[in-house]
């Protein structure tokens, strides 16, 4: 920021971000470099704080109200999928809202929808055809001329360019909110003639079959081997996994953030000799090492096993104390509501059930593997 902000203004907790640890990160990063944060509602100056315990406490309080309103705006959001009264706010490339809020055509990206589908359904592959739109400089939404191999699909694919429209392609978890794909973990909506089409149905159709066709035929009859390495590496940014791909001359990995948009995730790829020589070398200091490291491993798995097959209600168990400590939250809020504690004990108290529920969660989630 090269010092040019030192103080951010900001309406309350809420605003400023969703969960306790997002809060405390951010407020610790920007101390660091000399930004002090007032939120206006909680009337707290994180310049002028000498501890981190009120701020937890109610960025606690805040997490729950954005779980609660998170909770309230999906339910809305489902209800109007289901009518069918479910407006998307993001319009797909080829489209653009109109003062009544309907879709409109853009004409000028129509065009190119239009000869991504002729030019697919007349032999070109999609990686050509990306390719022809890099040369020939057609700007996408974005701003850039970045066309790839899984965006041209992504068109080819998007039942809105028909009319049509696939509701909850997508859906978000509960905290901490991650997006997700769906694959029948939701229930998902079709809505014929939903807006005005770019193509006609039989193209699409067509486009379609044709796709369909080329990804059997591409598909090994037998099963394929599966790369050491597959499955097994996560990106440090965006936390999808890593893809294996084959440049001219070397194999890389790369993020599938960054592998569908450059623009979406920093992280570069990793050529898979690199891989190779790190995995190599700490195979090499484990195996050296089995005595010190892998052997007591085993033994506190193995002890550990034991116990939980031993104690099967463990989990049960979790699950009641964290019903319980949910509990004396609210209670702990009533009281502060009604005058009957004092609002550094309300702090206290509500920062520590935050850390053994929290501790709590990553308990069960070890157990659950």
């Amino acid at each position: 920021m090269d010092g040019k902000i030192d103080l951010i203004l900001t309406k309350s907790i809420s605003r400023f971000a969703r969960n306790t640890y997002d809060c405390i990160d951010m407020t610790r990063k920007l101390k660091v470099l000399g930004v002090d944060v007032i939120f206006e509602k909680e009337n707290i100056n994180t310049g002028r704080i000498t501890s981190e315990t009120e701020l937890a406490a109610l960025s606690s309080v805040a997490q729950e109200e954005s779980i609660s309103l998170s909770q309230n705006v999906r339910l809305g959001i489902r209800h109007r999928m289901k009518n069918g009264t479910f407006k998307q706010g993001c319009l797909p490339y080829g489209y653009y809202l109109g003062t009544g809020g309907e879709w409109k055509i853009n004409e000028e990206q129509a065009r190119i929808v239009r000869l991504i589908f002729n030019a697919y359904i007349g032999g070109m592959s999609l990686r050509k055809i990306a390719d022809e739109l890099k040369k020939a400089g057609v700007i996408k939404n974005d701003g850039t001329v970045n066309w790839v191999e899984n965006r041209i699909k992504y068109i080819i694919t998007n039942e809105r360019y028909k009319g049509d429209a696939l509701l909850q392609k997508t859906y978000t978890e509960e905290f901490p909110f991650k997006s997700r794909r769906n694959c029948g973990e939701r229930d998902m909506y079709y809505v014929k003639n939903n807006n005005v089409p770019i193509v006609s149905a039989e193209i699409f159709d067509k486009a379609n079959e044709l796709l369909k066709a080329q990804s059997k035929r591409y598909r090994p009859s037998t099963v394929p081997r599966e790369h050491t390495f597959a499955k097994m590496i996560y990106c440090g940014e965006c936390g999808t996994m890593f893809r294996k791909k084959s440049g001219e001359n070397n194999i890389f990995w790369v993020c599938r953030t960054r592998d569908h948009d450059s623009a979406e995730c920093p992280t570069p790829q990793v050529a898979e000799k690199v891989l190779m020589n790190a995995f190599v070398n700490l195979y090499n200091r484990l195996v050296y090492n089995a005595d010190i490291i892998l052997a007591p491993m085993l033994n506190q798995l193995t002890e550990y096993k034991s116990k939980r097959m031993a104690d099967g209600g463990e989990i049960e168990n979790i699950n009641k104390e964290i019903a319980e400590l949910t509990e004396q939250v609210h209670v702990l809020r009533n009281a502060k509501a009604n005058g009957y504690i004092e609002p550094a004990s309300f702090m206290e108290r509500m920062n520590e059930i935050a850390s053994k529920t929290a501790k709590l969660k990553k308990d069960k989630k070890y157990l659950l593997g």
